[in-house]
């Protein structure tokens, strides 16, 4: 608790500081709010789709391809922009404790301790998505990253889920070799659909870690710019009670002050 202010002066400007930063609270608050619908919108759209995509290669391809021996390369989304409280931190204590990894997401690599054994396994950094409307732009650069990187291995792209801070594991290689006993009838050889809906399924499940990420990181910010807000009202709350009880006894100064000047000018 800070200490109560020595003077009305000091009082005022302890009130103007906190109201400047109640402001700013109040700012990052209204535009998460005002953000929230469209990344939930845009985050059930991307499940929705990759679900339909994934029905479409388990059609053509049977059972999912399981995943290879070796070091997996894990792909951690997580917040783009500051503001979000602890949901970094909660996300990196989620690792596995083996394997290389990709961060996407400038809050989330800002949180790795500069020096570390978790920072030498880091192989590459990305910016996440800020927006509903970065987030194809933003997959985008994420496959490019992994054609670069060319990992031999399993690909494993872990994002929160639900807006919570609770990692999901996606692998990205999903589908088997093609199968003829379970294939539909189709107008294009059923192996280059098969291809086909294999390479859109990895290009879903980018898209659904990134709007999945990025819900999560509006959701820490409307959490953590609400309790901050309030942190605000209370310090102002007490700050005003303090310059109430301060003008009263500058008042009462005054007065006495005044009475004492009149009793000293009688006879």
């Amino acid at each position: 608790m800070s200490e109560r202010p020595s003077d009305l002066h000091a009082a005022e400007r302890a009130i103007d500081g906190v109201a400047a930063i109640r402001q700013v609270v109040q700012a990052v608050w209204t535009l998460a709010r005002a953000q929230q619908a469209r990344v939930e919108a845009a985050a059930a759209e991307a499940s929705a789709y990759i679900g339909w995509v994934e029905e479409m290669v388990a059609r053509f391809g049977g059972k999912p391809r399981e995943e290879e021996p070796g070091a997996a390369l894990w792909v951690l989304v997580g917040p783009e922009r500051s503001f979000c409280g602890g949901l970094a931190r909660r996300l990196l204590e989620q690792l596995p404790r083996e394997g290389p990894l990709l961060l996407v997401g400038r809050r989330l690599a800002d949180t790795v301790p500069a020096e570390g054994v978790l920072q030498k396994r880091i192989v590459s950094s990305l910016p996440a998505a800020s927006a509903p409307e970065e987030v194809d732009s933003a997959a985008r650069r994420v496959a490019w990253t992994l054609l670069d990187i060319n990992h031999v291995g399993p690909v494993t792209m872990l994002h929160p889920t639900g807006g919570g801070s609770e990692l999901h594991r996606a692998p990205l290689l999903v589908g088997g070799a093609f199968d003829p006993r379970v294939a539909p009838q189709t107008y294009s050889p059923p192996a280059a659909v098969l291809a086909a809906a294999i390479q859109e399924a990895l290009s879903a499940r980018l898209v659904v870690g990134l709007a999945e990420g990025l819900r999560s990181e509006v959701r820490a910010r409307l959490h953590a710019a609400d309790s901050a807000r309030q942190g605000c009202d209370r310090s102002l709350g007490r700050l005003r009670q303090d310059w109430r009880v301060l003008r009263q006894e500058a008042i009462t100064d005054e007065l006495l002050e005044l009475f004492a000047g009149r009793l000293a000018d009688l006879p």
